[in-house]
């Protein structure tokens, strides 16, 4: 259609022009050009310009064809800020629900790793160890040689673990201690469990000793998880508040490392 427009176009501005010139190719071209090609070019005209005429019927008809559209968009919208709303709820749900498990995982008679002593952290892992079939042996309060229980499994592999019930991060110094002290009591293999996290530079010399295993306490978490049975209370959305607080200052979230720390400024 927009070729045979164009066609009429073209002629209809030919006709126009040799009316207006006075010019004459055949009999009638005047007459022609005026009733027949001028209202094609003005037409073409006006529907370039996206001119539309429309009756009142046809009018209505669009609007009302318009307003169904906009309702269903808009219907639309409410549907997918309800779906958005409710996941953002599950997963809510999830995380307090994770935090909760957790905090009743590490913990011993109601009491969490945060607020334990040593010693007290020391038999919940020893207990733990039992709980994987491990014989286990605790070490002399002092002189332990940074050794704190001798985990023993069936074939009789020996593994020195040490542990640590601290709030910051554990360094370098414990990975040396449990080297030395799996040496000193004749261990296969050493393990370091604690109730919060291992520095980066742990982690390097750690991974120096293929037989140094390191547990932090979301790893502990999950042992727990697997190998213990231990009862947790349903959810409770007053008491909450208060578990996820100390929960989360023991494993606070880690901030994002910025690689644009040396970057040039201009």
């Amino acid at each position: 259609m927009e070729e045979i427009y164009l066609v009429y176009f073209m002629i209809g501005l030919v006709f126009g022009v040799t009316s207006i010139s006075g010019a004459r190719y055949y009999d009638g071209g005047s007459f022609w050009a005026t009733v027949f090609f001028w209202p094609l070019v003005v037409y073409e005209y006006l529907r370039k310009i996206k001119f539309r005429i429309e009756l009142p019927s046809t009018k209505r008809e669009r609007q009302a064809q318009e307003a169904i559209y906009q309702e269903k968009l808009r219907q639309e919208r409410e549907r997918e800020i309800q779906i958005r709303k409710r996941e953002n709820e599950e997963k809510e749900n999830r995380k307090k629900n994770k935090i909760w498990n957790s905090f009743y995982r590490l913990s011993q008679k109601g009491k969490f790793v945060a607020s334990m002593s040593g010693i007290e952290f020391e038999r919940f892992v020893a207990r733990l160890l039992v709980s994987m079939g491990y014989a286990v042996k605790l070490t002399n309060i002092t002189g332990d040689q940074g050794v704190d229980i001798i985990a023993t499994n069936n074939s009789g592999k020996k593994i020195a673990v040490q542990t640590k019930r601290w709030k910051s991060s554990v360094g370098n110094s414990a990975i040396q201690e449990i080297i030395a002290g799996k040496m000193y009591y004749g261990c296969s293999e050493g393990w370091v469990v604690i109730s919060s996290e291992f520095t980066s530079g742990a982690k390097d010399l750690a991974k120096k000793d293929s037989t140094i295993k390191l547990i932090d306490g979301h790893e502990l978490d999950e042992l727990i998880s697997q190998y213990a049975n231990t009862k947790i209370p349903p959810f409770d959305e007053n008491k909450y508040f208060e578990v996820a607080s100390q929960y989360k200052a023991l494993y606070p979230k880690k901030k994002k490392s910025s690689n644009n720390r040396w970057r040039r400024k201009y």
